[in-house]
């Protein structure tokens, strides 16, 4: 899911960004279950931090690989945030804190991927914008 989330914000902006993350996770939750309900709302923050994130680097003169890794940095640093904060603020007893660590190690794949897949994407869509003006 983090990979389509992050190319919304790079196309369409903060705002589209955003609210694909939220809406993107909930939409997956109501369809498939996934995440699970005591994820859920972390999965949503982390989601809306990436295309939030993304979508304030759209205009910004920096590679497009550097925006993606500043994204992923960014969405974890704010779901970490969150899972932390439920833990230790909320009492939350659902969510361990080792899920901070687990989600990055079980994740690497998916983030090599949109290293490679993402600059790419958006260079070719930006491209075909250009030919069409």
């Amino acid at each position: 899911m983090h990979l389509p989330i992050i190319l919304v914000g790079l196309l369409a902006g903060p705002y589209a960004g955003a609210i694909a993350g939220l809406l993107g996770s909930l939409a997956s939750f109501a369809l498939s279950g996934m995440p699970g309900a005591a994820m859920l709302p972390f999965m949503m923050i982390e989601l809306c931090g990436y295309g939030l994130s993304a979508g304030l680097l759209r205009n910004a003169k920096i590679p497009t690989f550097g925006k993606v890794i500043i994204s992923q940095i960014s969405g974890r640093v704010v779901r970490a945030i969150a899972i932390l904060a439920a833990v230790y603020l909320l009492g939350n007893e659902s969510v361990n804190v080792t899920s901070i660590w687990t989600s990055i190690t079980a994740g690497l794949f998916g983030i090599a991927l949109q290293w490679a897949l993402l600059p790419l994407i958006v260079y070719r869509v930006e491209d075909l914008k250009k030919h069409e003006k």
